[in-house]
């Protein structure tokens, strides 16, 4: 679909005009805010490719062209993980389509990621479809493994179609999010519009109040969890921020509210940036399951107020295992949140119900933007005012990210405390933190800015590590310009810096294999969208071998769409999940763990060339040749930056440690 082909519409009096259902239908997305759609183009959208190449010629929504509809699920997933209240639309074929694009739905669904999405279908009546064509491959209920869905509809009218969409975008951004379905019928993009119903379609704008104002919490909420807070020491004071937003406004309000009552923080690390990670509130660097320093941190406070948290009854039953998952009646919970646990449905059973001394129903940004201005009811000691300015000193620092070059330090990442520490030594060790009287050691990770971060320098072995690929960024390029858009699960946690909201997108659901790709163009696009790449952030996908081999095809449309972005293949040669299910039960059974690789390896012939692949995308290579030895990272990923900065989409083959050792 080149543009050189592409003629505007024709210049009279009724081409501002929807004539057909698919001209009213793209007019809706347009109104709503839909910048783009991803789809594979097909004969079941023919009416809509028509409307916008003709009727809506170089206006929104822009079509995201894909090869695959897994690609244009995924892609969409990672534009609406960066700007999830302007998500883009995806549009699927009829059966095949549906089918190809189900495991990244729900994934999408399982990431709390709303976007709609379009069904296409031949028409409805079959007296008027064409047998051999449109038969062969139709399913009467093409929707049914998605119907669980927040939102799904098969409209028969063009008022109900735009209806259902409407309904669709509508619900898909209100929390908790999800995708949404809405089956379009070839006829409903077809057939001309009644002259008396053109000038009767929906206002749009009469739909969206609930979009965009979202509920703000109620006074007495407020009053109530900021007594609370007040009535507890600072020292056992803890916030959980889990989904929150993504624009810098809100960003700095979380670390002003921190500061405000000297409570720390925990964030998990499949969610997006939440929080600055070398910020001395931030004690304990994020994971995807508790550590026993975060348990000991959660047993150590008196009030755990969870912004929008993820399974906050999983985490404390996990921290609470010893009185069933409930913490003890001197601990008030707080839960903030329009989530709530929902019963089984086709796909999964949401989290269970948690112990929740104050529930406040509300919007998270909102409500902590009401808590930081409220009132202080309750006088604070002079030792917490001068804590609190010092506290809002190191917030400041972190309010913009710094883009002077980092010096890199000598050593090994230590840990913020030992893992058997107990509830005293916890509280003690918080108190010197928020006092400012402790004396960090250059090498930890709560140091503040200028040296907010350890790495190590590399090793003269020429085997290549994870551990040594974070050193490498970071001696390249500075934590303010880095935004991870995807990273391997045994990704170095006390290697990855969070500066800025877009630091690091989190691990998208449940991570599928193939899916990486595409969720990382989505999320570079986004990027691009809002200028923040290629000049001021260089958007990296960290990807395994096999995500990378069973979705690269996403990347042609990240060179069609001329996104910049860097992604590094982390080839291990290996299925290394394989790997190490095979060494467990091989541990159990008594055997050898040698044989481990059998069957699995990547490493035979014929070996895949990755760049070449890329190049076959339009991609450009990051070097001539497979980077295997330390010494070579450095120039690799500096050149490769520039590239980017240049607006190219750059691919690095990176020979890696296999399996577990990955990780260490």
């Amino acid at each position: 679909m080149s543009s050189a082909l592409l003629i505007p519409a024709a210049n009279n009096s009724s081409a501002d005009l929807p004539l057909f259902g698919s001209d009213a239908i793209i007019d809706v997305l347009s109104e709503l805010g839909v910048l783009y759609i991803a789809f594979v183009p097909g004969s079941c959208f023919r009416g809509l490719q028509d409307s916008i190449i003709n009727y809506k010629y170089d206006r929104q929504p822009e079509v995201v062209v894909c090869l695959l509809e897994d690609h244009a699920i995924a892609i969409a997933h990672g534009f609406t993980k960066v700007l999830p209240t302007s998500p883009m639309a995806a549009a699927v074929r009829d059966g095949v389509g549906l089918m190809n694009a189900f495991v990244a739905i729900d994934n999408a669904h399982l990431d709390r990621v709303g976007f709609p999405i379009l069904g296409g279908k031949e028409h409805l009546d079959s007296t008027r479809r064409n047998l051999q064509a449109d038969g062969m491959q139709k399913t009467v209920d093409e929707a049914a493994p998605i119907k669980p869905l927040k939102f799904y509809d098969r409209p028969v009218s063009l008022q109900g179609a735009l209806q259902s969409i409407i309904t669709a975008f509508t619900t898909a951004v209100q929390v908790p999010r999800s995708p949404t379905y809405v089956c379009l019928g070839a006829s409903l993009q077809e057939e001309r519009i009644p002259v008396p119903l053109v000038h009767n379609l929906p206002k749009v704008s009469r739909y969206l109040d609930t979009v965009r104002n979202s509920p703000r919490p109620a006074r007495v909420d407020v009053q109530r969890v900021q007594e609370a807070l007040l009535a507890s020491p600072p020292d056992g004071r803890l916030f959980l921020y889990g989904r929150v937003g993504r624009s810098l406004s809100s960003w700095s309000q979380r670390i002003s509210l921190a500061a405000k009552y000297k409570a720390h923080v925990l964030t998990d690390l499949k969610l997006p940036s939440a929080f600055p990670t070398p910020h001395p509130l931030h004690p304990v660097t994020p994971s995807l399951l508790l550590d026993e320093d975060a348990i000991q941190i959660i047993r150590a406070s008196e009030i755990i107020i969870a912004f929008n948290w993820v399974d906050l009854s999983g985490t404390l039953r996990t921290a609470f295992s010893e009185t069933s998952g409930e913490p003890p009646q001197t601990v008030c919970v707080v839960s903030v949140t329009l989530e709530q646990p929902s019963p089984c449905n086709y796909w999964s059973k949401n989290a269970a119900q948690p112990p929740v001394d104050i529930a406040v129903h509300a919007d998270v940004d909102k409500f902590i933007e009401e808590l930081l201005v409220a009132p202080e009811t309750v006088p604070i000691d002079a030792t917490s005012q001068s804590t609190h300015q010092n506290h809002d000193h190191v917030a400041s620092q972190h309010l913009i990210p710094e883009t002077k070059p980092i010096k890199i330090k000598t050593g090994r990442n230590s840990t913020s405390n030992s893992s058997g520490m107990d509830a005293s030594s916890s509280s003690s060790l918080w108190r010197r933190r928020a006092s400012g009287s402790s004396q960090p050691s250059p090498l930890s990770p709560l140091t503040p800015m200028g040296i907010a971060f350890s790495t190590l320098n590399m090793r003269d072995t020429p085997q290549i590590t994870l551990r040594d690929l974070a050193v490498a960024f970071y001696k390249v390029l500075t934590p303010a310009s880095i935004s991870f858009l995807r990273l391997p699960l045994n990704w170095p946690r006390n290697e990855l810096i969070q500066m800025h909201p877009f630091a690091h997108l989190g691990h998208y659901g449940e991570s599928r294999t193939g899916l990486g790709p595409g969720y990382a163009v989505g999320a570079a696009l986004a990027l691009k969208h809002l200028g923040r790449s290629p000049h001021n952030l260089i958007p990296i996908a960290v990807l395994d071998d096999g995500d990378f081999l069973a979705g690269c095809q996403a990347l042609w449309t990240a060179a069609n769409k001329k996104v910049p972005m860097l992604v590094v293949v982390m080839n291990s040669r290996v299925f290394g999940d394989d790997q190490r299910a095979k060494k467990a039960i091989a541990n159990g059974r008594g055997r050898v763990t040698q044989n481990k690789s059998g069957n699995v390896l990547l490493a035979e012939e014929p070996l895949v060339d990755v760049m070449t692949i890329a190049e076959g995308f339009g991609c450009t290579r990051g070097s001539r040749f497979q980077v295997a030895r330390r010494k070579e990272l450095e120039g690799v990923l500096h050149a490769s930056a520039e590239l980017v900065r240049h607006g190219k989409v750059v691919v690095l083959d990176v020979l890696v440690k296999s399996g577990e050792e990955a990780s260490d």
